[in-house]
């Protein structure tokens, strides 16, 4: 077993982490915007965000100021080259699980499931 793998489990295993991953997978992101796509309140989210930094998945877009000081609403994240891989193996994940549940990996039949006859 790779020795990150049990670290990965436990930051996916956070509240949020898969979703803010997921939107910042797709490009940087406004707190508002996090809220926007999650559905999520910014203190449930904050969580998220703080494990993430932790483990080095994200990072402030304009790469200023220090994860000590407090989020602003105009804070922009994306992920960094670990959280990339993170994203990448979340992909490799879902279509285990889907292929899992499905018997398929395309993203059409991941979001759309076959219907009960």
């Amino acid at each position: 077993m790779d020795s990150a793998e049990p670290e990965l489990l436990r930051l996916v295993s956070c509240r949020y982490v898969v979703e803010v991953v997921d939107v910042l997978a797709i490009r940087p992101c406004a707190r508002a915007e996090l809220r926007r796509y999650t559905g999520a309140r910014w203190r449930d989210l904050a969580g998220a965000v703080r494990a993430l930094a932790a483990y080095g998945a994200i990072r402030r877009h304009d790469g200023q100021g220090s994860w000590d000081d407090r989020d602003t609403a105009g804070d922009c994240y994306a992920l960094t080259d670990v959280g990339r891989r993170v994203a990448a193996q979340l992909e490799v994940w879902t279509a285990l699980y889907a292929h899992h549940l499905y018997g398929t990996t395309t993203t059409q039949e991941q979001t759309h499931p076959p219907q009960d006859r």
